[in-house]
This record gives structure tokens, sequence and C-alpha cells, in this order.
């Protein structure tokens, strides 16, 4: 039997509608977090090649200045600390990152454990509205075969034992 579903509603269609909402923020959020992680290795990536290059032409540049050397070892240094400031920044990032998709999961199985209790709802209001079907088929027949044997059967109307 199908069932119209018209007659469904389901009592925590609001708290499910909010869990997928706070679904849709945590995918937002982790969609985020992993721009801002893959940008962070990028400007690490980026600091790492530049220092590269730095250090390969102060080390083939042969100074004779000792000014000009130690401006070039701060430079360095310089170069150093930013490099450093990229690697804590990939790694906040990936925290973010790890931080969010694991809110997403959690947001997921939130959704997840409405859906399943909405499924159970339907399950019961199916089984109670092909019940409420069947008693009514059920009646409808037992009326129909009462009359009719009531029609069928007059002889047994007339018959009187005394």
């Amino acid at each position: 039997m199908s069932v119209d579903r018209r007659g469904y509603r389901f009592s925590l269609s609001p708290l499910l509608a909010q869990a997928r909402w706070q679904l849709d923020a945590a995918r937002d959020a982790l969609g985020v977090a992993t721009r801002q992680m893959n940008e962070a290795r990028d400007r690490l990536a980026q600091a790492q090649a530049h220092l590269r290059t730095e250090s390969a032409r102060v080390d083939g540049a042969s100074q004779v200045d000792i000014g000009r050397r130690m401006a070039s070892m701060a430079f360095l240094a310089t170069l150093h600390e930013r490099l450093e400031t990229a690697k804590a920044e990939v790694q906040t990032s990936e925290a973010m990152h790890v931080d969010a998709r694991e809110a997403c999961i959690q947001a997921q199985r939130h959704v997840e454990r409405f859906e399943k209790v909405e499924a159970h709802q339907w399950e019961a209001f199916v089984q109670d509205k092909e019940a409420a079907q069947a008693r009514e088929s059920d009646a409808d027949w037992l009326a129909r075969t009462a009359h009719l044997q009531g029609v069928s059967h007059p002889s047994h109307a007339g018959d009187s034992h005394d």
C-alpha cells in the first residue's frame, strides 16, 4: 500500500533544519580553513625558495666589505625569521583545518541522527496509516458480507423452530 505523505509532519523538522544549516556553516568553515591552509603552505614554499636564492647569492658573492657582509647576514636572519613565521602559520592553519573538518564530521553525524529519527517516525506513520486502512477495509468487508449473508439466505429468516 502507498501512504499519502501529505498528512505526515516530522515533529523535529525545525531542529533538523537547524542541524542542516549548521552542517552548511561547518562546510563553509572547512572551505575557508582549507583555502587558508593552502595559502599558508604557498607562502612557506615561497619563503623557502626566497631563502635558498638569497643564501646562494650571499654565499656566491665574495664580500670583502665587512659591513656589506654583516648586512647580508642580517638580511638572511630576517628571511629565516619569516620562514619560521610561515612555518608557524602553516601549523596553525593545519590545526584549524583539522578542527573545521572535525566540526564538519560532527555536524554531519548530527544531521544523520535526525534523519534516522525521521525515518523511524515515517515508518511508524506508514504503519499507523496502513493499519487504519486495513481496519477500514475489514469493516467495509464485514458490513458487505453481513448484508450479503442476510440477503442470500432469506430461507433462514423465515424458519422457525417451534
